[in-house]
């Protein structure tokens, strides 16, 4: 946790091995749609940044069992039926992408949302919000979200040089 003389805010440094930091949740996910944060990342992330936002959803009637990501982690991540990735991209000119991956983790279908980027955008603070009732229309058309729940968030960092890898705060959901 670092002051900048504004906000508190976590500074994520990358290492040799991945880390995640995943708080579970269970709401509604058209009752609350909106998920914002705050997110500055420097110049020793690029070409790639390491970090990223994660949000997993279990659909309604999906069977799914509790997983680890090993004895480090403590506690099982929520059973989940499919995820979305929130990123950085390389490029500003990516901005608003969304891809959907054939399988994520556990085989699960996954997406990846690329929320901004580029190296004109580095070294400043930037308010995110997205909606993600409406990633997740784009990326399964044909999902009934009705009782679609968003059971954990957080951000996974992947290996890297052990720089920093961002600047994240105020990571929440809303109506």
């Amino acid at each position: 946790l670092q002051d900048d003389g504004i906000f508190l805010h976590l500074a994520i440094k990358s290492g040799p091995e991945p880390f995640a930091v995943l708080r579970p949740i269970n709401a509604r996910l058209l009752a609350t749609p909106y998920l914002e944060w705050y997110w500055r990342m420097t110049d020793e992330t690029v070409p790639n940044s390491p970090l990223q936002i994660t949000i997993g959803f279990l659909d309604d009637g999906s069977q799914g069992e509790n997983w680890s990501l090993g004895p480090i982690w403590g506690p099982n991540i929520p059973s989940f039926s499919r995820s979305l990735t929130i990123e950085w991209g390389p490029s500003a000119l990516q901005r608003g992408s969304l891809e959907v991956l054939t399988s994520g983790r556990k085989n699960r279908p996954a997406a990846r949302y690329i929320a901004r980027g580029g190296r004109e955008n580095l070294n400043r603070w930037w308010y995110e919000t997205v909606d993600l009732s409406a990633l997740c229309k784009e990326a399964w058309p044909n999902l009934n979200m009705q009782n679609t729940r968003v059971v954990f968030a957080g951000i996974v960092v992947n290996p890297g040089a052990g720089e920093i890898a961002g600047h994240i705060r105020g990571l929440h959901l809303t109506r």
